[in-house]
């Protein structure tokens, strides 16, 4: 194992918030090892360690691995562009798609565990079966009882058209063709 300068720990015990020579020497020597040549990108993936400001050794390590993906997706998607003369663009593509995924699950993981996994989830259904589903955060309002039957009070999204309420279904004739015995012979 490579051994870790005293500048070197010191910036990442700060940049990581974590003191344990034990825990930062070997971290260190994997970042070396994500970036493969060891340089611009270890300095990169620990000033967006830095940046994300880990609370405990679960969370620098979430961090070390999003930043991992990040670097590598990004040389992922250089090779697209150098392998687009060849045939093996189509699996820098791909390989450069799973890491984007994979950052992205990272980075949903890393939220809920600072949220401590919790998730609210409120559904109110108001007459006429419409229901809200989101996070609801303000009291519901009280409705006179003489107003209740004319307003439904509702939630829209002024992004989306408002949806329309479905009273009764409206029923059209549909015209029946008929297909006669002998198609040879008209009725006339």
């Amino acid at each position: 194992m490579q051994r870790i300068d005293y500048l070197e720990f010191v910036s990442l015990m700060e940049s990581f918030g974590i003191t344990d020579r034990r825990f930062i020497a070997p971290l260190h020597q994997q970042l070396m090892h994500a970036d493969g040549f060891g340089g611009d990108g270890v300095e990169f993936m620990a000033a967006l360690i830095q940046g994300i400001k880990p609370r405990d050794y679960l969370e620098v390590l979430l961090a070390v691995q999003t930043a991992g993906i990040h670097w590598a997706t990004m040389k992922a998607i250089h090779q697209v562009g150098v392998y687009a003369e060849s045939g093996r663009q189509e699996v820098a593509v791909a390989t450069a798609t799973k890491l984007a995924r994979t950052f992205t699950n990272q980075m949903e993981t890393f939220k809920r565990y600072r949220s401590g996994g919790e998730q609210k989830v409120q559904v109110s259904v108001s007459d006429g079966g419409q229901a809200i589903v989101g996070n609801v955060t303000h009291a519901a309002r009280e409705i006179a009882p003489d107003k209740a039957a004319t307003s439904t009070p509702a939630l829209t999204d002024a992004r989306q058209p408002a949806m329309p309420i479905i009273e009764q279904p409206k029923r059209v004739p549909v015209p029946v063709r008929r297909r006669q015995k002998n198609a040879k012979r008209s009725s006339a």
